[in-house]
Formats: structure tokens, sequence, C-alpha cells
């Protein structure tokens, strides 16, 4: 069900660029939550203090999941810990140094080091090509 709301979100534009980013890692921390069967047929997604989040069932090879009436009803967002401007590199895709900057500056990036390594190992191999 939240796939689906975030896929609708952000096909139709209603989350900014920053938003999206956020939903996404969201959605990637929610994909990875501990599920855990219930009875045949359902299935039971838990916090990490194992309290329920969400329950559904199997049909056709998908878990069909119901939000809970306590989840949220405007978007969260938590940001743990500063990260490096180097890690932010590779999780956008590798992107030049300068939309990276642009992307950082303009929406807050949390960032522990401002200084980006002069070479990236996929940034190279990806620019050469084979002689033939």
């Amino acid at each position: 069900m939240f796939k689906i709301l975030l896929q609708l979100l952000l096909t139709h534009g209603v989350l900014t660029p920053a938003q999206q980013i956020m939903s996404r890692l969201t959605l990637v921390t929610f994909l990875f939550t501990p599920i855990t069967p219930v009875m045949k047929g359902y299935k039971l997604v838990m916090d990490l203090q194992g309290q329920t989040l969400l329950t559904g069932r199997v049909e056709n090879g998908l878990y069909h999941l119901q939000s809970s009436p306590t989840a949220p009803s405007s978007p969260r967002v938590y940001l743990g810990e500063k990260t490096s401007l180097q890690t932010w590199h590779h999780r956008f895709g590798h992107p030049h140094e300068s939309v990276l900057r642009r992307l950082v500056s303009r929406f807050n990036l949390p960032i522990s080091s401002n200084k980006l390594s002069s070479i990236c190992e996929s940034c190279q191999l990806e620019k050469s090509h084979r002689l033939s």
C-alpha cells in the first residue's frame, strides 16, 4: 500500500525532490523491516521493538499490507548521522561534483566531510573505453 501511494505521489509531482529522496529512503527502510508469519496466508510487519506495524494477506504471491491506525498521518523523516560527501556521491548515482554540491546545498543534506575524493573508481571505469 505504502509503495503504491508513494509511486502515485512521485508520478503526479506531489512530492518535492527532497521528499522524493527521503521517501525512497523510508521505503527502503520499510521494505527491510522484519516480517514474520502470523497464520497461513498472512504476514505481520514489526518494528525493532516488537510492536506491530502492519498485517496483510498473501494474494498472487504479493503481500497486501494494510497500515495500522497508529500510523502517522503526516510524512516523517528521521536522519541519523551526517554522511560524507563521497557517500552522497555514490547514493545519487555518481553525479558531477557541481551537481552534487547543489543537491547538498538545496536540500540541506547532513554531511560530515565537505571533501570529495578526486578519484572515484566507478566514475573512472565508466568513462574509460576499450580500444579495438
